[in-house]
This record gives structure tokens, sequence and C-alpha cells, in this order.
């Protein structure tokens, strides 16, 4: 039998989303958590209580699975301090932290210092993704760490160590979120065009992407591992993620700035607009908030 509480911390009446759509309820809190929801005239009574005016709306916390957070290193750029400080003021409660640090998170040890420094400085929830280890062996000891996911990059789509891990991720239901570019095209195109700011998308052509989405596809579909496309960037993409995703075993998102910002961003600021996979022209741009508006996206990251 479910108890209830007696009195409550806060109280929140007004409209709020819940199981898919806006309601009129009262949420009551007890110690940070919800501890009660029901009719305002039944509350239990409350310490405070927040009447939300008519334009505002009770939402739960978002998840953001795919950060950056940096520190160690790097923690010039950003710690876990600011960056969850600036998930906080935007509702997001769990971030999903990515490898790519200085130094990588490709072993047990550098996960225990990158947990270390979060338990001092995070204000929300978190998690860590491993980057692809040395070894399945690597890999199965960062597991039992607690890792959220496997991050691959495309450099890792050509290491030795690539395959046993995708085995070892699929036996233990670990998903593998993958940046789906393919690594011989990029370094042909490196190749082949000149290294110029205004031109970083030729750099990482959007055959790349489709490239890498069909490569990673056909790896999950050989090793049976769940596989999420993260940041998807290109219409040649999407529809080829989701040509994938019909066949089941794989998700994708998109990343905020391939929904808002386009190529001429780049010719403004120059190389802060800088990001793998570049940012598009502006049709890519509408093909991809047209998906989003239609459901076909699984999440919108912040990368």
């Amino acid at each position: 039998m479910a108890v209830y509480p007696t009195s409550l911390d806060l109280l929140i009446e007004g409209r709020a989303y819940m199981n898919g759509s806006l309601m009129e309820v009262s949420i009551g809190i007890v110690g940070g958590k919800i501890a009660w929801i029901g009719k305002y005239s039944k509350a239990p009574p409350a310490a405070q209580v927040v009447h939300l005016q008519s334009k505002e709306i009770l939402l739960p916390g978002m998840v953001d699975m795919h950060v950056h957070m940096r520190d160690l290193e790097e923690a010039s750029k950003e710690d876990w301090y600011t960056g969850t400080l600036s998930a906080l003021a935007g509702g997001v409660t769990f971030v999903a932290d990515m490898p790519n640090n200085k130094p990588p998170a490709r072993s047990l040890e550098v996960l225990k210092v990158k947990q270390r420094e979060a338990s001092r400085k995070a204000l929300v929830d978190y998690g860590f993704y491993a980057g692809l280890p040395a070894s399945s062996a690597e890999l199965s000891r960062m597991i039992e760490f607690g890792v959220v996911g496997l991050k691959l990059y495309p450099d890792d789509l050509e290491r030795d160590c690539l395959v046993e891990s995708l085995r070892l991720a699929a036996a233990e239901g670990l998903l593998v979120v993958a940046h789906a570019e393919d690594p011989t095209i990029l370094r042909l195109a490196e190749a082949i065009e000149p290294k110029d700011i205004r031109r970083h998308c030729l750099l990482r052509p959007i055959e790349a992407e489709a490239a890498g989405v069909r490569l990673l596809d056909y790896l999950r579909s050989k090793l049976g591992f769940q596989l999420h496309l993260t940041h998807i960037s290109s219409a040649r993409a999407l529809f080829t993620a989701l040509g994938c995703k019909l066949r089941g075993g794989v998700q994708l998102d998109t990343a905020i700035h391939y929904l808002f910002l386009d190529e001429g961003i780049v010719e403004r600021v120059g190389g802060i607009a800088k990001v793998n996979p570049p940012v598009r022209r502006e049709r890519e741009v509408r093909v991809l908030l047209t998906a989003l508006a239609a459901g076909m996206l699984d999440a919108v990251v912040s990368d």
C-alpha cells in the first residue's frame, strides 16, 4: 500500500506536462523529490506553495545524452561545475559525458579520475561514456564501473580492438553511440580540399557522413549491438539512418546547432563555429527541422 506524506516542503500548482499531455495538477516535494501528485484541494499542507502563472508550465527534468564537460587538462574551457550549472539553468537534470577529454576516457583509471572531479563539482546527475579502450578486457572493467555507453569516433573504425569490443557491447547490452563519418572519405577529402575554415564543410563532406552510417549499421547487423547514431547533420545521412532504423536496432539524434545554424555562420564568426560534422547548408537545416517536427528523431543533444 502506498504511503503518502502528511506534509510537504513545497507544493507547485498549475499546468504540468505528464504522460504526453498538459494537465492541471499539483505536485508536492519532500526532501527535494516528488512525493505527491494530485488535485490542489486534496494536497497535504505545505511549507511553501507556488502557483504557476498562465504562461508557465512545469516540465520534467531533461536528459542531455551528449555533453563534453572537458575539465582535467581542459578545465580552462569547461569544468563539471560550469557545465552542469548551464545544464541546470536550462532544465537539464542528467548529462552523459563523452570520453574525448584530455586525457581520453579509454581506461578505468581515467574514468575514476573523472568520477572524482564530477562528484566534487557537478550540480546535476551524470553518467560517463567509455572511449574505445585498448582491449575488450579493459572495456569489461569500464562496464562494471557503470558507463552508460561506448562512444565510437571515425578513427575507431580502423582500430584492431573494434570488433571484440563491439561483441562485448552486444553481449552486455551496452549502448554504442557513434559519430558517423567514414575515415577513408575524410582522408581523401583532406588530401583534395584546401584547408580553409570557410570550406570546412568540404573537408567533412556529406558523403562521408552517409557512408559512415552505412558502415556502422553493417557492423551492427553482423555483431548485434544496439546502435545510436549521434549528431546527424545532413538530409542524406538522415534518410540513410532512418532506413537503418526501420530494420531495427538503431536510434538517432541531431544536435541543436544543426537545427538552428547553417554554413553562413562560419563566414561570420570563423573558427568558433567549427564543429564535426560541420554545420551544413540551409536546405539541410530545413530537412532536419521537418524530421524533428515529424517525430523521426529519438533525441536532440547539445554536444
